[in-house]
């Protein structure tokens, strides 16, 4: 919101774009720099899938079977801020695809971490895909960002798993 009032008047548009998250305009420069972050923090996630597990557990069993709690999920939360960062570096704030994509993933998979991070990552980015789809083609001319379609979505599934999670608390 800085940017957009302080910044040049020419610039709001883009500015608006980013804060609502669109991929529109985006190509192979982009990726480029997204690149070396995927290539090294992905795989690092992978190799905490076992740690992550274990953490589900609860906390106490997880210490009680090994696990450096606090200095893995320091590390956990960094790597998940480097990608996140790196995301919306590229595409801006596309709202509730990381709350859709791991539910969706763990009904599908279950618990399992070794399974359920790379399809939170397909279904993330077939629902990115689907939203910019959708902002493309249903109001031609206008391209809608798919932020707002993401957020359309979205809004609705945090309300059901907030009264799911009361329902059942």
């Amino acid at each position: 919101m800085f940017l957009l009032i302080s910044g040049p008047a020419y610039l709001a548009p883009q500015v608006l774009n980013w804060i609502t998250g669109s991929i529109y305009g985006t190509n192979w420069k982009y990726i480029e720099v997204l690149w070396p972050w995927v290539v090294v923090f992905i795989p690092l996630s992978f190799l905490f899938a076992k740690e992550l597990n274990v953490q589900s557990l609860g906390e106490a069993t997880a210490i009680g079977l090994g696990s450096r709690l606090h200095r893995s999920r320091m590390v956990l939360l960094f790597y998940s801020v480097a990608l996140a960062g790196a995301a919306v570096g590229v595409a801006g704030m596309i709202s509730f695809i990381g709350l859709l994509a791991p539910h969706m993933a763990r009904r599908i998979v279950g618990n399992s971490y070794k399974l359920l991070i790379p399809l939170s990552a397909v279904l993330g980015a077939v629902i990115l895909l689907l939203a910019d789809l959708a902002g493309r083609m249903l109001f031609q001319p206008l391209d809608i960002p798919a932020g707002v379609f993401t957020a359309g979505v979205g809004a609705p599934f945090f309300m059901y798993l907030l009264f799911k999670r009361r329902s059942l608390g």
